[in-house]
């Protein structure tokens, strides 16, 4: 890197070849030179990092792919990224574009992201360079190029369109500064401003970040240029129809959608409590700075070396405290309504603050050891360091090159200290995480003609993109989100508890023993580190329904009847009449000793009623009590079933009463039962006297 022998120099215009024929000027070589280096080293670092992760998606991002692929198919244009009213299909449109020219697969889906992160290190170039000159572009794009781990990761992350905002924020931001040096009557950028931002309103909402302080410096320009008299009333105006058109068209696919749903996307919009705000702030510099600056990794306590998050926020804090020490000028000119339109640096230094404050007080600022929600800030973070950079280079070249050395330093240890910062596979199941290789148990299904089967979401979606949708899957546990409703279709959703489980050790060593509770058999075998249940089949019938006239008394807790739990109508039940609590019991006494092998527990229309908790327990012939389903069993059998029932055989035993206890608390939900029958061995009811 060279440094500019002026703090002025604001270098050559980096554009086509021009004018005589000569070629391009040696500066205007080197500089294109330059840029082309950055955008080299950056594509290396990434792909090494997606060598290194063996180029592997999870399922959030296969959600993309498959928008892609469904795209391709003819199926539509989605509106939304799957299942969620709100991040627009840019990148899956984008995404359908790449497969068409190459195939859909995992490294194809991750080029998407890539291209734009290459992308977004030209624009830091150029935004540096209209800022504050060559010095400003160069550091702020070798920053962007060589960035902490974060960034890096984030740079091939099809998670429905994070990279691509930063972008879109750039290009927005870059228009902006081009805008304030240009006349108040220009209505070329104003429209390219508000356009960008308008789509960048529709692909995630974090451009909020980038609206409001584009808004304020575009009004503090208008308004001083209304006072100046540089620009009239009506082209004042026009200049706000221009903006107000030029947004809602590039937002246009976000609008349509919620003015024909009734506005769904506005619901992702809230503002922490007070006292999580204040939990927020406090995650905010404890934990999501950091991260983002390149002190930690994601969901990780310990900095990457140690010191590194004092080391890290000194060199920050140094750097802004020095920036604003020396725009104090500048900064307190805004309150008289004056910009500095040569170096409109405080839109950045407004932006970076601005973006916390956001962070922190919305309902997203839980998300501090993960915050995905801050990478826009480096499009801020860049430019200013950038400046800084120059800043000390014209007084000293030496520290000049020190300050880059150290800031490089410093990202490549984000990066790189202790092995790459590559982050593991997601979660399934009490630590255990999704193999970064399907390739066995995609082979597996295949042989055993297995096409359906029942996983978790981080399993689930990519297998489904990377079988080409030939396995699909039902969710099974959490997290419970469906992206694609088909997926859950069966012809009998009685058939559900059948379909083939794939599950990680830790889930088979849960449910493999819940579905002979439940009196299934099934074969089971271990691919990718995963166990497959396959061939479930029902191998213990509980029985046929004993007849309700062999009931002699119901009670239950509370002051609600308890006859709608045994009226054979699942349209009444009954109810506890308060929120969940440990003791609350339902019971049926039997008007004679009669022989049970099961009963059937249906929540009907109200499984969000369940028990929290559940103890079933038989009195028997001589007053013993024989438990037939403990609590923990109960948390393990019901999620098997998932159509809100119960359906329990156990070993024939003479029983006197069935009694049901409810182990939980729940603050607001009630327990209650739409209908609950006894089962008998067999249809000619035996009763022992």
């Amino acid at each position: 890197m060279e440094f500019p022998r002026r703090a002025s120099d604001t270098g050559v215009r980096l554009s086509p070849i021009q004018g005589s024929g000569v070629g391009l000027s040696r500066a205007r070589v080197r500089e294109w030179a330059g840029v082309v280096l950055l955008v080299v080293v950056a594509l290396l670092l990434r792909l090494d990092f997606m060598r290194g992760g063996s180029f592997v998606i999870d399922s959030d991002e296969a959600i993309v792919g498959l928008m892609g692929k469904h795209i391709l198919e003819g199926r539509g244009i989605p509106t939304f990224y799957y299942g969620q009213h709100y991040m627009g299909s840019l990148e899956g449109i984008c995404a359908s574009i790449v497969f068409w020219f190459f195939g859909a697969s995992s490294f194809t889906l991750q080029l998407v992201p890539l291209i734009f992160s290459l992308v977004l290190v030209y624009l830091m170039y150029l935004l540096g360079r209209s800022v504050g000159g060559v010095t400003v572009g160069r550091v702020a794009a070798l920053l962007c190029a060589v960035p902490p781990a974060p960034l890096i990761v984030w740079s091939f992350k099809a998670r429905g369109g994070f990279i691509e905002l930063l972008v879109i924020g750039a290009l927005s931001l870059l228009f902006t500064v081009r805008w304030l040096k240009k006349s108040s009557t220009n209505l070329t950028y104003p429209a390219l401003i508000w356009l960008t931002l308008g789509v960048g309103w529709w692909v995630n909402n974090q451009i909020l970040y980038f609206i409001v302080p584009i808004g304020i410096f575009g009004a503090l320009k208008s308004f001083s240029s209304l006072r100046a008299g540089r620009i009239s009333l009506p082209q004042a105006g026009k200049l706000g129809l221009v903006t107000v058109c030029s947004f809602f068209a590039g937002s246009a696919p976000y609008w349509i959608y919620n003015i024909r749903r009734g506005f769904p996307s506005l619901g992702m919009f809230g503002f922490a409590s007070p006292n999580d705000m204040g939990e927020h702030f406090t995650g905010l510099f404890r934990n999501a700075l950091p991260i983002i600056l390149g002190a930690k990794h994601f969901w990780e306590n310990d900095p990457v070396f140690m010191g590194a998050t004092l080391v890290v926020s000194a060199v920050y804090i140094g750097i802004f405290s020095s920036v604003l020490w020396v725009r104090r000028s500048a900064i307190s000119a805004l309150f008289r309504g004056s910009i500095d339109r040569i170096e409109p640096l405080e839109i950045f230094l407004f932006f970076v603050a601005f973006a916390c404050v956001v962070f922190a007080v919305s309902s997203f600022g839980w998300l501090s050891q993960a915050p995905r929600y801050l990478l826009p800030l480096y499009v801020g973070v860049f430019v200013v360091c950038g400046w800084f950079v120059r800043l000390l280079a014209t007084r000293s070249k030496v520290l000049g090159y020190l300050s880059v050395l150290a800031l490089l330093g410093l990202n490549l240890a984000s990066a790189y200290a202790g092995g790459r910062a590559i982050p593991g596979e997601p979660v399934v199941f009490n630590g255990e995480r999704v193999s970064r290789d399907h390739s066995e148990i995609i082979a597996l299904l295949r042989a055993l003609g297995i096409h359906k089967i029942r996983t978790n979401y981080w399993i689930g979606y990519r297998l489904a993109f990377e079988t080409n949708e030939e396995v699909t899957f039902l969710v099974f546990e959490a997290p419970k989100q469906i992206r694609i409703a088909e997926y859950e279709s069966l012809a009998n959703p009685h058939d559900r508890i059948t379909v083939p489980l794939l599950l990680v050790p830790s889930e088979r060593n849960v449910f493999a023993p819940a579905l002979k509770k439940l009196g299934y058999s099934f074969k089971e075998v271990t691919a990718s580190g995963y166990h497959l249940l396959y061939d479930i089949a029902l191998i213990d019938a509980p029985g046929e329904e004993l007849s309700r006239s062999l009931f002699q008394s119901v009670h239950a807790w509370g002051g609600n009847s308890p006859a709608g739990a045994v009226d054979g109508d699942l349209k009444t039940r009954w109810g506890t009449g308060g929120h969940q609590r440990p003791g609350q019991t339902f019971s049926i006494a039997l008007a004679e000793p009669t022989r049970i092998s099961g009963l059937y527990y249906d929540f009907a229309g109200w499984p969000q009623d369940a028990p929290g908790g559940l103890r079933i327990d038989v009195q028997g012939l001589n007053g013993e009590v024989i438990n037939v389903l403990t609590p923990d069993e109960f948390k393990q059998v019901t999620p098997l079933g998932e159509l809100g029932e119960l359906r329990l055989p156990f070993p024939p035993v003479v029983a006197n009463s069935v009694v049901l206890t409810q182990t939980e608390t729940h603050p607001i939900l009630d327990w209650s039962i739409a209908e609950l029958r006894l089962l008998s061995p067999s249809a000619a009811i035996q009763s022992k006297r």
